[in-house]
């Protein structure tokens, strides 16, 4: 009878403690119905392809719009098509402006010696760029004993360029243009020069 009666306890005991568990309620109808219309949908393969095609395309685009100049200098069959694209965007295309491959050479500076303060300058400008670019401004500083500028002057194309030079069409590749210049300085006194190229139109850093 004793081993009857704890049996029937531990029976009890168990059942209370199974009626202490917690159990989650099913979840309602209408969560199951989202979830079977929100299952994870795989993108197939061709669709993927056609998508990452067309990002790839963008990007070639942006890429061109960006540097159409670099393109045109590089690429010169490319300049039709871009010039074409810029005429319906409402864009330009510039000649490249690259002024670590312009150069200065045989310049020299004289004080004409029947008219003081009259000077001339005479020097070679060279496109090393194996493109076409714009012509640049030039920059000319005349010194005194000291080193220090006295008076500076900036040139555009058309001041130091012949008349006849068109201009718009850019200094070639790999080549060069002479320039002889006349100017007059009567205010101060010059013993000395430096002559830069520059495309800023605040002067070349120096």
């Amino acid at each position: 009878a004793e081993a009857e009666a704890e049996a029937e306890a531990e029976a009890e005991a168990e059942a209370e403690a199974e009626a202490d568990k917690i159990i989650p309620p099913p979840p309602p109808e209408f969560m199951t119905v989202w979830r079977a219309k929100h299952k994870r949908r795989h993108v197939s393969p061709p669709l993927l392809a056609l998508l990452s095609l067309l990002l790839f395309i963008g990007a070639l685009v942006q890429a061109a719009y960006f540097m159409r100049t670099e393109l045109a200098a590089y690429l010169p069959q490319s300049k039709p098509y871009l010039k074409a694209a810029c005429d319906y965007l409402g864009c330009t295309i510039e000649l490249p402006k690259n002024a670590s491959l312009l150069t200065i050479d045989d310049s020299d500076l004289r004080e004409d010696p029947l008219h003081e303060g009259v000077y001339t300058l005479t020097c070679t400008l060279l496109n090393r760029a194996p493109y076409t670019q714009a012509y640049p401004l030039l920059e000319v500083v005349l010194t005194n004993l000291d080193d220090r500028p006295v008076l500076r002057r900036i040139l555009a194309p058309g001041e130091y360029l012949q008349p006849e030079t068109p201009v718009e069409s850019g200094l070639p590749a790999d080549s060069e243009v002479h320039i002889k210049l006349f100017f007059t300085a009567d205010t101060v006194k010059a013993t000395g020069y430096r002559i830069f190229v520059t495309y800023r139109k605040g002067g070349a850093n120096h």
